[in-house]
């Protein structure tokens, strides 16, 4: 009787060297940095204004401003930097096989770049505002902007001038008026008369 000699292999050995290896990616320091950022710039917009202010120098609560928005701006591009990075490492652990681990870090990782985004829009929308309220509006100023640039206004204001520049009618010339009407109302009479002795002869 053949006997195999070949040794057996354990089947716990062999399926943990077919298992892929452990692999770790160098996400942890962006996440950090990004969070850190963020409370940087909270910090750093409660205390900038108050420092600018005590420090003297004539510089205006704007200045302060001006300072976190291009601040903030410049964060935005970091993150939007890092998040192609972080994107990429993700991408890296999807095709590795960590399926269930990329579908729950999809989103979240993206959560920082949803906050200055967030932000940003609102900064700028409020620097807008500010630019609008600042300017100093008369009270003709607003009724043109409510009227199209004002030419309703311009016109109305050209019909009264023409209604007060017309001189008024005097009694006289308004006696005169309705005696020629009446001429002329007589004749018509008078014309519609022969009209009908004429229609009466010819029957």
């Amino acid at each position: 009787m053949y006997k195999d000699a070949t040794p057996l292999v354990n089947p716990c050995t062999a399926t943990a060297d077919l298992e892929p290896p452990f692999r770790i990616v160098a996400t942890s320091g962006a996440i950090i940095f990004e969070v850190l950022s963020l409370v940087g710039l909270v910090v750093l917009s409660l205390a900038l204004p108050s420092v600018l202010d005590g420090g003297g120098g004539g510089r205006s609560p704007g200045d302060a401003y001006s300072v976190l928005l291009y601040t903030h701006t410049a964060l935005w591009g970091l993150m939007m930097l890092l998040d192609c990075y972080l994107r990429r490492q993700h991408s890296i652990l999807y095709c590795t096989g960590y399926i269930s681990f990329y579908q729950l870090t999809k989103r979240l990782r993206r959560a920082t770049v949803y906050v200055v985004s967030a932000e940003s829009f609102q900064d700028f929308v409020s620097a807008d505002m500010d630019l609008v309220c600042s300017e100093e509006l008369t009270d003709e100023a607003i009724v043109a902007q409510v009227n199209g640039a004002g030419f309703l206004d311009d016109e109305l204001e050209e019909e009264d001038e023409e209604d007060i520049a017309e001189p008024k009618v005097s009694a006289v010339e308004a006696d005169e008026h309705l005696r020629a009407l009446q001429r002329y109302c007589q004749q018509q009479e008078g014309l519609q008369d022969e009209v009908f002795y004429l229609q009466k002869l010819g029957r």
